[in-house]
């Protein structure tokens, strides 16, 4: 529209300067001249309608574009939000999936340490009406009691001796002693379950025979440290053993010979 009045204002501008300047007389040369003036304002201004008309096409092309443009970014993001949000909500499901699973294991845990928790107490009393009543045969003279492990002391001892994983021990009882090997092979279920290497139970013959328990090493003053395991282990049964050097041993390993019953 500026350029539709810069137009006709330079246009009756030179109309002005015709009339006034050059002094045109005749009135039919005005009629002329202002006809010519007047084709060349129109056109003037068709041209300039045109060429705004070609700027607003290009603008709308351009806007209509960039609003393609935009559409195509929100559509994406859209999408991109869509994703986003399933699988949010499937995160949310498995954490309360889990959360629900956590919340029963808890309650089963908790069940079971108190179950636990019965046995034990019933077992020790267990343990100890049985310890009372071995003592009293034994000192009766009635019956003599074999050695053994209970469920508490098991449970004991395999704490201690856990805490000495991949230690290697050799196990060994007189030859025809059934009660030796019972207990050694007592003994070797109790060990394999704190992870240690066993072997055996060997049977072996002596021409001594012997009483009690033995631990041999490779040397006295330089032995695995099992060893004190396997102290604390007799300690908790009430039992003692002694220890001996024994050279062709690897200084990795112990060896524990159950005798005969004191």
């Amino acid at each position: 529209m500026s350029l539709t009045i810069v137009l006709i204002t330079s246009i009756a501008l030179v109309f002005q300067y015709f009339v006034d300047f050059l002094k045109i007389k005749e009135k039919k040369y005005k009629k002329l001249l202002g006809l010519s003036i007047l084709i060349l304002g129109l056109i003037g201004i068709w041209i300039s309608f045109k060429i705004q008309n070609d700027e607003l096409t290009k603008t709308d092309e351009s806007n209509r574009l960039e609003k393609a443009n935009l559409e195509k970014r929100f559509n994406k993001i859209d999408s991109t939000n869509v994703v986003l949000r399933t699988e949010l909500n499937l995160r949310n499901q498995d954490l309360t999936n889990i959360s629900k699973q956590n919340d029963s294991l808890r309650s089963r845990i908790d069940e079971l340490l108190g179950k636990q928790q019965e046995f034990l107490v019933v077992s020790q009393k267990s343990y100890e009406e049985v310890s009372k009543s071995r003592t009293a045969l034994e000192n009766m003279g009635l019956k003599e009691i074999s050695r053994g492990i209970s469920a508490v002391d098991r449970i004991k001892i395999t704490n201690v001796l856990s805490k000495y994983p991949n230690q290697k021990i050799t196990l060994s009882y007189p030859m025809g002693d059934q009660e030796a090997f019972q207990f050694a092979d007592q003994l070797f279920d109790v060990l394999n379950s704190a992870g240690w290497i066993v072997k055996g139970p060997h049977p072996t013959i002596s021409d001594r025979p012997f009483k009690g328990m033995k631990i041999w090493v490779k040397e006295k003053n330089n032995f695995p440290n099992g060893v004190y395991g396997i102290f604390k282990s007799l300690k908790i049964l009430n039992l003692e053993a002694k220890g001996y050097p024994r050279p062709q041993l690897s200084v990795d390993e112990i060896e524990l010979v159950i005798g005969q019953k004191k």
